[in-house]
């Protein structure tokens, strides 16, 4: 990956890849259908911790 495409991505301003939403599925432990909403759009949660 080069840093401009880490430098988008972390500015959120690309998509993320399957492999990189299946690698944060494994990491958490969950499936990754938990990532989805009905209609197949990525949920994120933008919620301040």
């Amino acid at each position: 990956m080069t840093i401009a495409n880490y430098n988008m991505k972390e500015n959120g301003k690309r998509a993320i890849t399957v492999q990189e939403l299946e690698s944060i599925a494994q990491a958490l432990d969950e499936p990754v259908s938990n990532f989805f909403d009905e209609n197949l759009n990525v949920k994120l949660n933008l919620s301040s911790v």
